[in-house]
C-alpha cells in the first residue's frame, strides 16, 4: 500500500474517532474535550430543529451554550452510526446518522426527549489534527417532552 493510501485511511479513522468523541464529550459533560474537537470558528446549523439562521460561533462560545443546557440535563446518550467520510486535500466532510437522548427528572409532560436525525461535518486539518469546522444537524423525528431543554437551560445546578 502506497504512502498516500496510508496517510487518507490514517486520516478517515482519526475523523471517526473525533465524531465518537464528540457525542462522549457531550455525554460525559468534558467541555474541554468537546472544544478541542473544533476549529476556533464553527459553521452551526441547527435550522431545521430550532428555525434560526445558520451561523459561525467562536468553538468556546458554542460549548458554554450547550454546557448550560446538556451540563443540566440528568442524562444524555448520543448514539451515532458509521461515519461516511469524503477527504479531498486538507478539508473532508462525514455524514452520519444519531439518535440523541436527553433526560430530566421529575418535569411535567415526560422526563424523556429522543431526536433523531443526520449529522453533516466539515473537517479541516489543522497541523496534524482534523478539527470539526462545521455541523448541520437535521432532525428527522422527535418523540417525547422537547420543552426538557428550555426546562433545563432554565435550570441552576449547585456550584
Amino acid at each position: 500500500m502506497d504512502e498516500s493510501k496510508l496517510r487518507e485511511l490514517a486520516a478517515r479513522v482519526e475523523i471517526s474517532e473525533n465524531i465518537g468523541r464528540f457525542a462522549q464529550s457531550a455525554d460525559s459533560r468534558d467541555w474541554e474535550g468537546l472544544a478541542s474537537l473544533f476549529t476556533e470558528v464553527v459553521y452551526l446549523d441547527y435550522s431545521s430543529l430550532t428555525g434560526q439562521e445558520p451561523d459561525r460561533k467562536g468553538a468556546r462560545d458554542l460549548v458554554e451554550e450547550w454546557a448550560a443546557v446538556l451540563g443540566n440535563l440528568d442524562a444524555t446518550q448520543h448514539f451515532i452510526g458509521p461515519p461516511t467520510v469524503t477527504i479531498d486535500g486538507d478539508e473532508a466532510t462525514a455524514v452520519a446518522y444519531f439518535q440523541a437522548q436527553h433526560r430530566l427528572h421529575n418535569v411535567t409532560g415526560g422526563e424523556k426527549w429522543t431526536l433523531g436525525g443526520r449529522y453533516d461535518f466539515a473537517f479541516e486539518l489543522r497541523g496534524e489534527d482534523w478539527k470539526i469546522s462545521g455541523l448541520t444537524m437535521t432532525a428527522m423525528w422527535g418523540e417525547g417532552n422537547q420543552n426538557i431543554m428550555a426546562l433545563a437551560a432554565s435550570r441552576r445546578r449547585p456550584s
